[in-house]
């Protein structure tokens, strides 16, 4: 009897050890396929890092248009803002003409000296307005200039985290 007990405990011992070793053959195929999945998932997952990286091409290129278009812009109101300056300064000239002109019926010493110490004014008021203008111009080119580069970096600094983030998924492949 001692013989046939430990032969049926050797027999159920025996099943169980057969149950509990088809337990963990079911749990490593089904590992096996949440493995398949998370697999699939991560080169999903890297497929969009690389869409996204496309889309921030574009957006760097639409930031680089809008950049361009206010410089142009910019651009546009100084020239603006510098003929009328150059146009008020010509009505000046005139009227102070005019008035040398009218004062006096010959057109003597008086008037000439007049009308030197106008055009001299007007030379030097010309002389300062391109002055300015040309400094308004070069602020204008070097706002331009920090704004791709900051819009540069920017960008950069974007793809390189986006780049990073994929090759670290590919290297879980």
């Amino acid at each position: 009897m001692a013989a046939a007990t430990a032969t049926a405990a050797a027999l159920v011992s025996a099943g169980a050890g057969l149950a509990s070793s088809y337990q963990s053959w079911e749990q490593a195929k089904d590992q096996k396929g949440d493995v398949g999945k998370i697999k699939a998932l991560r080169e999903k997952q890297a497929g969009d890092m690389l869409e996204q990286i496309g889309s921030e091409d574009l957006i760097y290129e639409d930031e680089l248009d809008m950049i361009q278009k206010q410089t142009a812009l910019a651009g546009q109101k100084l020239d603006l803002q510098t003929g009328q300056q150059v146009e008020g300064l010509g009505e000046q000239v005139g009227q102070a003409v005019g008035s040398l002109t009218a004062g006096s019926k010959y057109g003597g010493g008086a008037a000439q000296r007049g009308m030197s110490e106008v055009e001299a004014k007007y030379e030097e008021t010309m002389g300062d307005l391109k002055e300015s203008y040309d400094m308004s111009m070069d602020d204008l080119a070097l706002r331009d200039e920090q704004s791709e580069r900051d819009a540069f970096l920017r960008h950069e600094e974007i793809v390189g985290g986006l780049e990073a983030q994929r090759e670290e998924i590919l290297a879980m492949l």
